[in-house]
């Protein structure tokens, strides 16, 4: 075990496996994906701190991770102990680069662990909710502080062309990273929105803090719709940019980059932990391997901060209607069929 489990691809197939079984909705797909689950978390245990010396291991840890986040909001089951422990201990490998990054992280985690209390009527409101407003403290400090969405709020005639492919995926990842902080703090507000509606006629405190986490839903909202567009431009100026150096792809883009899904989870969360309006949650996968453009651009982190948008909005909205546009619109420019399909749903719910 301990060999198989040091082993890169040995984690990768269970991870793929992992995506295939969320395609359906069947018993025993569901039995094979508790399986795998388990076993994804037991290899990473196995492969213990040691595989968070290297970045390709932390980007593997983080992938794998949220896979297991998936599973545990579809079954409302706390994060197993084996992967807390595993945080704590790899904290000191990530820089301040990669902070954002394993920020995020921690966030899935401790919101997934309130969803399941919430879930099941197991809850402290008073320490949940305090809980949910460090969280989110430390996202608004790295959104503020963080410097690379200057340069991306610039009009486009006054920003300037990147040097190289590698730099456009750098600058595009900062860009990745800053909107999945922003779509982190619609989740813990929800969260913190659902148990303050709950709750018993709220006194003003309470009324206080739900007002001010609807505000922050709505800023958030609108600022990922706003960017949708420009932010799909930059996807494909990178994927032209990449067709004049090849060798792009056989960079750390594959790493980065989820394997088949992985990108799924992610829109599982956005599906199941906070889009209580939703009557399935299935997501729709699709078995053929994504193009190069999806890979590259990580087309799916687009979608699945769309959909988000679009399951918390109410019904009719204009956010749902502008969020329903261009997951549409984006799923065309980018060949994401799925987009199509989940901007159907959003309609019809």
């Amino acid at each position: 075990m301990p060999s198989t489990a040091q082993s890169d691809d040995v984690l990768r197939a269970v991870m793929i496996l992992c995506g295939y079984d969320t395609a359906s909705d069947t018993p025993l797909a569901f039995a094979h994906q508790s399986a795998h689950i388990h076993g994804c978390a037991a290899l990473l245990g196995a492969r213990g701190a040691d595989q968070m010396r290297t970045s390709h291991g932390r980007v593997l840890f983080i992938q794998a991770c949220v896979n297991v986040v998936s599973y545990c909001l579809r079954t409302c089951s706390r994060i197993p102990s084996v992967i807390h422990r595993l945080t704590d201990l790899s904290t000191p490998y990530f820089d301040e680069y990669s902070r954002s990054i394993w920020v995020a992280h921690k966030v899935r985690l401790k919101v997934t662990d309130c969803y399941c209390e919430y879930s099941n009527n197991n809850i402290n409101v008073d320490e949940a909710v305090q809980g949910m407003l460090d969280l989110d403290s430390e996202l608004a400090v790295l959104i503020e502080r963080k410097c690379w969405n200057v340069a991306y709020n610039l009009p486009a005639s006054e920003r300037l062309p990147p040097k190289s492919p590698t730099q456009a995926w750098h600058t595009f990842q900062d860009q990745n990273i800053y909107h999945a902080l922003c779509a982190y703090r619609i989740m813990v507000h929800l969260l913190i929105r659902n148990i303050a509606r709950s709750l018993p006629p709220a006194s003003a405190n309470w009324a206080a803090q739900l007002k001010t986490s609807l505000a922050t839903i709505n800023e958030y909202q609108n600022l990922i719709l706003i960017n949708t567009p420009r932010r799909v431009s930059c996807a494909l100026e990178l994927y032209k940019a990449s067709q004049a150096q090849t060798q792009i792809e056989s960079q750390a883009f594959d790493v980065l980059s989820p394997p088949l899904g992985i990108s799924h989870a992610e829109a599982a969360m956005a599906n199941v932990a906070m889009a209580e309006t939703l009557s399935s949650n299935k997501v729709v996968l699709s078995g053929k391997r994504e193009p190069a453009i999806l890979r590259l651009s990580r087309g799916y982190g687009l979608i699945w901060q769309l959909m988000l948008v679009g399951v918390t909005a109410e019904p009719k909205s204009d956010v749902r209607v502008r969020a329903v546009d261009l997951l549409r619109s984006t799923g065309n420019d980018l060949a994401i069929p799925q987009a199509t399909i989940l901007a159907e749903r959003l309609e019809e719910i």
